[in-house]
């Protein structure tokens, strides 16, 4: 999910905890009615989404070189 990439400030491990947040959020979209919490449907099918529009409103770091097209052999 290119939200928990830009989230985490384009590093692998902080991605990888990015993903996991997003399938718990995910998971509990099916967990809860299980459990017998009663909510709104759409509210539950909305909450994975909920914290991947909280990243793209609030995170705006991303890396020097992207979008620069590649050149071999410069550094």
């Amino acid at each position: 999910m290119i939200a928990a990439v830009i989230l985490d400030a384009w590093r692998l491990g902080r991605t990888l905890v990015g993903c996991v947040v997003f399938g718990l959020a995910d998971a509990m979209r099916l967990a809860l009615p299980a459990l017998g919490v009663t909510m709104n449907p759409q509210l539950l099918i909305a909450a994975p989404a909920l914290p991947a529009t909280l990243v793209f409103a609030t995170a705006h770091r991303e890396p020097r070189a992207l979008a620069q097209p590649f050149q071999r052999g410069t550094t």
